[in-house]
């Protein structure tokens, strides 16, 4: 997709953002920290780490190795919780992650405050079992 559509979606993503840390953000805390660059993949795995929800929500297959990266980056210790929309690929078999529609707002918002609530032992069995399905060299690389 190029051209005005585009731009409106970026325009979109980037305002959002905004909007909701308005309404919700501490003087000490936001909710979304929206960066919009290229970044190390040394760094993007500690992003991916300091997270306790990792949302991804296509709209048709595809997303399947960011949604692996996430769960091979986590904590072991505090693992965060992996939300996925029920059409990505990686939902077949990722089937420790929470399954969303992502076409229905409810639906979305339910699974993330679901994973919001799960406590520390279900989230290290989450993560223990995505991490059983990835490839060995896949913690490695």
């Amino acid at each position: 997709m190029k051209g005005p559509e585009c731009r409106e979606i970026c325009r979109t993503l980037e305002a959002e953002p905004d909007h909701i840390n308005g309404r919700f953000a501490e003087f000490d805390w936001v909710p979304i920290n929206y960066l919009n660059k290229s970044y190390a993949r040394q760094d993007l795995a500690g992003f991916e780490r300091a997270t306790c929800i990792r949302l991804i929500t296509p709209l048709h297959d595809g997303i399947n190795l960011v949604a692996k990266e996430y769960g091979a980056s986590q904590n072991p210790q505090d693992p965060g919780v992996l939300v996925l929309a029920r059409f990505a690929g990686a939902t077949r078999e990722l089937d420790a992650a929470l399954i969303a529609n992502p076409f229905g707002t409810e639906s979305v918002a339910d699974a993330i405050a679901r994973g919001l609530e799960i406590h520390l032992g279900e989230r290290g069995n989450r993560r223990a079992a995505l991490i059983e399905k990835l490839p060995a060299n896949a913690l490695t690389t």
